[in-house]
């Protein structure tokens, strides 16, 4: 079933409806997996059979040239640990490869579809470039980046675009003399979130992760944040898990209501997170946040498309948009709020 009015139907269709509608695809989807699992057992035999004939004599020739010799006890243990290591090491490559191409496969064919029947668009290079989030302050210094896939459309009214992406982090240090950033060696992986609003902020208002907070400072892009006053929001729950900072004392208590809070916590316990970083400036809200596991995940080769797996997927995106629902409270609280000199309606 296909919501054919995303801006005032709430309901999102069932995992069972889209998995029944679509039983042509997930049938190809599964021939596919089960080939490329064939083509895995394959390879992975011809490479241990290869491991078996060629580790020995490779093992031999790096003793000769090493010049030490060993009993034959020593050697054909040698030589098992050599085969057994390089046969794993390649097998384990080999599964990853054949994952990933799954994996794309099973994205480009289901989420499109998943998208569709959710009235919004899917595309893989996502839909808006990090660098448009910079001056929000919440994104981690990075050196290269790659959006895995995306979404955008209007939901309860509200434009709503939210996308995964991998970035190589950089560290920014200060040697004496200025700052300098070093490549930190790993992959960040994280959600953007961007809400388009019907209203306006003349300050800016930021949330960030309590739990290493210092860290976190020292890795965003410039010092801007140390401008923003710290904000005292008094509620405990929320303040273990979260930092406010804000250019506007009042303003920022009139955004953060409440409920805006309660549903940060929802959305921090849906994903299971504490990492999550929020930033109300203009006329939109952005949000990010290092989910524990890829997002958007409709199968593998370990794990068919089902039911499940695509009702995995369709809580994710909900939840998301979820998040629209703090716009919609009281108009005397929380982003709803019109705040003399701080909020205003843009009509």
């Amino acid at each position: 079933m296909k919501i054919d009015n995303a801006d005032s139907v709430d309901l999102f269709p069932t995992a069972e409806e889209i998995f029944r509608e679509n039983t042509d695809t997930i049938f190809l989807l599964e021939n596919r997996r089960r080939s490329l699992l064939i083509v895995f057992v394959l390879v992975a035999v011809v490479i241990a059979t290869f491991c078996v004939f060629a580790i020995p004599f490779a093992f031999d020739l790096l003793m000769e040239a090493s010049g030490t010799s060993g009993t034959a006890d020593n050697r054909l243990t040698g030589n098992v640990i050599f085969i057994i290591a390089c046969a794993i090491s390649f097998i384990f490559f080999e599964y990853e490869f054949l994952d990933d191409i799954y994996r794309s496969i099973s994205k480009r064919k289901l989420m499109a579809v998943i998208a569709g029947h959710l009235n919004m668009k899917y595309r893989r290079a996502g839909f808006f470039y990090l660098t448009e989030i910079y001056d929000h302050h919440i994104l981690p210094a990075y050196k290269t980046r790659k959006v895995e896939e995306g979404f955008s459309g209007k939901y309860k009214g509200f434009r709503i675009e939210f996308q995964d992406f991998f970035i190589n982090p950089v560290r920014r240090i200060f040697d004496g003399q200025g700052i300098t950033s070093i490549m930190t060696g790993h992959h960040h992986y994280g959600l953007a979130m961007r809400i388009k609003l019907n209203k306006s902020f003349k300050h800016h208002t930021v949330l960030l992760p309590a739990r290493d907070l210092n860290r976190i400072l020292g890795n965003l892009p410039n010092a801007n944040l140390f401008l923003h006053e710290d904000v005292d929001l008094v509620y405990n729950d929320f303040h273990r898990h979260f930092i406010c900072l804000s250019t506007s004392q009042i303003e920022s208590r009139y955004v953060l209501d409440p409920a805006v809070m309660k549903r940060f916590t929802i959305l921090a316990e849906t994903f299971d997170t504490d990492r999550i970083s929020a930033s109300f400036m203009d006329d939109e809200m952005v949000v990010l946040m290092r989910p524990v596991i890829n997002l958007f995940e409709v199968g593998s080769l370990r794990d068919p498309v089902t039911v499940l797996t695509i009702e995995r997927s369709l809580q994710q995106i909900k939840a998301l948009c979820d998040m629209v629902e703090i716009f919609e409270l009281s108009p005397f609280a929380g982003l709803g709020a019109c705040v003399k000199d701080g909020v205003s309606n843009l009509g």
